[in-house]
């Protein structure tokens, strides 16, 4: 396997910041991610706050840049993350890309890639034509309890149909957009979304409505929670054969249907449930995993900027044209 010399633009929460508040084994942010991971190397870092720039430096002693031109001309790096502001993200992935580098060979980009269907559309052709393989970060696509329930659906273990809930918190496009992305790669294109309940976005948050998203064999209904209250994350789904969910602490269940012991034909969900293990305190390690295997051209799970357009299209009508309000 090849070692990755990899660039980190943007030294905020995800970039940085998440794993100095723990002293132990969690890896959820870019920098640590990258500089522990095996196939990949940290060769240095982008951020226009000089305090951020200085706390990498002591920590990786690694170049650290004001601007990304600089950083891209002298280090040269394979792989480019970009983890700032996503109102940054056309600007800084377009610099990237009409950079002379030649040894670039992908860019791994915090969600959303962009705010606007036709930016996002403009950077995948840009990277089509320099030969760069664009990948959005949706942290939960790496860990093994959503590749265990993927595969439990192909091999058809969790029997379709499916009708499901998704609650979640921080906007549709911002945090919201991680159980789109979630549910598409369970069930594949989402064919048709339906406006329940209007949702005005904030100054801190976008667009945050309830709606209906239809798939090929079933149904998902997501329902906004305000963020100023409480953070929240989960979704239950109903499989012809028992029962999913994935709650707040990313923990997952299954339940199976069972024929009841006493009554005949009555059928319930076993008291029984099965934990399915998950890997999210190192999730951002896992993804690296998923991005080195992409990279040898083997299979893996990680989001393509292909998977991210399809959810954009598919939200545009109810959600972009808020955003331009």
């Amino acid at each position: 396997m090849n070692i990755h010399r990899t660039l980190v633009v943007g030294l905020g929460s995800i970039g940085m910041k998440y794993d100095l508040q723990f002293n132990n084994h969690r890896v959820t942010t870019h920098t640590k991610s990258t500089s522990t991971h095996k196939n990949f190397t940290l060769i240095g870092a982008v951020d226009l706050d000089e305090e951020k720039r200085s706390i990498f430096k002591k920590i990786y002693n690694c170049p650290v840049f004001s601007n990304v031109t600089d950083a891209v001309e002298e280090l040269r790096p394979d792989i480019v993350i970009v983890a700032t502001p996503t109102s940054t993200h056309f600007d800084i992935i377009k610099q990237i890309i009409s950079n002379p580098n030649k040894m670039l060979k992908a860019i791994l980009c915090e969600k959303p890639v962009t705010d606007f269907s036709e930016k996002t559309k403009e950077i995948l052709n840009c990277c089509r034509e320099r030969n760069i393989k664009l990948f959005v970060n949706f942290t939960r696509r790496g860990d093994p309890s959503v590749k265990y329930i993927k595969q439990s659906i192909i091999s058809e273990k969790f029997k379709l149909p499916f009708k499901g809930s998704c609650w979640y918190s921080k906007g549709l496009m911002h945090n919201g957009v991680h159980f789109l992305d979630l549910m598409s790669f369970f069930f594949g294109q989402i064919s048709n979304i339906h406006i329940i309940t209007e949702s005005k976005g904030t100054k801190d948050y976008d667009y945050q409505p309830d709606i209906k998203v239809q798939f090929k064999k079933g149904v998902i209904y997501f329902f906004a929670v305000d963020e100023k209250n409480f953070s929240y994350y989960d979704f239950k789904i109903l499989f012809k054969n028992g029962e999913l969910t994935y709650d707040n602490k990313a923990e997952v269940h299954w339940r199976d249907v069972i024929n009841h012991n006493k009554l005949e034909d009555y059928r319930t969900l076993n008291s029984s449930v099965k934990e399915i293990n998950n890997e999210m305190e190192v999730y951002q390690y896992n993804i690296m995993n998923e991005l080195d295997l992409a990279l040898n051209s083997l299979e893996s799970s990680l989001a393509t900027g292909e998977d991210f357009y399809s959810i954009q299209l598919a939200t545009q009508k109810i959600i972009e044209g808020k955003l331009r309000d």
